[in-house]
C-alpha cells in the first residue's frame, strides 16, 4: 500500500522547516549581538570605543538599552565565534 500525503501535510512540513531556520537565524542574531557586546565591554579596543561613545552622549544605561556594541577590525571573530557556539549546541 502506497502512503499517502496529502498537499497540506506537505504545507506544514515546509512550514515547519522555515520556523527552525527562522529560530536559528534569531538565535545567530542574538548571539553575534551578545558577542558585540562583550567586545565593547571586554576589549582594549572596545575601551576607546566606549570612550568614543561616552564623548557622544551614550551613556552605560544607553549602550544597554540598545544594544550597543562593538565590532574589531578582525571580521573573522565573530564567525569564528559562532561556529564554536553552534558546535557547542548540536547534538553529535
Amino acid at each position: 500500500m502506497r502512503d499517502f500525503h496529502s498537499p497540506a501535510e506537505g504545507a506544514f512540513a515546509e512550514e515547519r522547516k522555515e520556523n527552525q531556520q527562522r529560530t536559528v537565524l534569531v538565535e545567530m542574531h542574538r548571539e553575534a549581538q551578545t558577542f558585540f557586546v562583550k567586545q565593547l565591554e571586554g576589549t582594549l579596543e572596545g575601551k576607546a570605543a566606549r570612550a568614543y561613545l561616552e564623548d557622544r552622549g551614550l551613556d552605560k544605561d544607553a549602550l544597554v538599552r540598545f544594544g550597543i556594541g562593538y565590532a574589531r577590525a578582525a571580521a573573522t571573530l565573530l564567525l569564528r565565534h559562532l561556529k564554536i557556539e553552534v558546535r557547542g549546541k548540536t547534538p553529535r
